[in-house]
């Protein structure tokens, strides 16, 4: 029985791009929905390290919680499959920028809530299957995110919290863009080997 040509790459890689967006929009609607439960559920943490916040964090985190609701539903829409990558990094930021006015708000660099940015890159790298330009994106926006609201919040009074913090978050980024690098790698091979 003769052997089949070997698949003309950029089909191979049109038809992988196609299957992983069909793959993508699933799971960016996934990670919606648990940023829609999980960010109003840290008003738990609000009460015990910010007490006096916990009120106005509640707004904030529902409004949060609202936009990502905004976001699951354009994912349903045809516009919204056309433009699925705007929106993964738009659903990703939401819970940055707030977390990041979080922080902001209280200690600034001294924030336990720097954490937060930590768990929000990690589900997003796990759960949104990212590309690498799409991983590198969410690391610098989350970096980036950190920084503006420690500045923001005035003069670094407590340089060692404020390079702990960046230490967790630039290593925490280089595991997730590393993670799915790879990731992505053995996806494609998988896909290849089926096609």
């Amino acid at each position: 029985m003769p052997e089949e040509p070997p698949a003309n790459p950029a089909e191979l890689s049109r038809a992988f791009a196609d299957y992983e967006r069909q793959v993508r929009i699933q799971n960016y609607k996934v990670g919606c929905a648990l940023g829609i439960v999980f960010m109003p559920a840290g008003v738990s943490l609000d009460y015990f390290v910010y007490p006096h916040e916990t009120a106005y964090f509640w707004q904030l985190r529902l409004w949060c919680s609202l936009l990502l609701a905004g976001v699951w539903g354009l994912l349903c829409t045809r516009l919204g499959a056309r433009l699925y990558r705007t929106l993964g990094l738009i659903e990703v930021s939401l819970p940055l920028l707030f977390i990041s006015g979080m922080i902001y708000v209280t200690e600034g660099p001294a924030s336990p809530y720097y954490a937060g940015l930590n768990l929000v890159g990690m589900g997003a790298g796990i759960v949104l299957r990212w590309s690498l330009l799409d991983s590198i994106a969410v690391v610098l926006l989350a970096l980036g995110m950190y920084l503006a609201a420690c500045l923001a919040y005035g003069p670094l009074t407590a340089p060692a919290i404020f390079y702990n913090n960046v230490y967790f978050l630039v290593v925490t980024g280089v595991f997730i863009i590393t993670g799915n690098y790879f990731l992505n790698n053995i996806r494609f091979s998988e896909f290849a080997l089926r096609h």
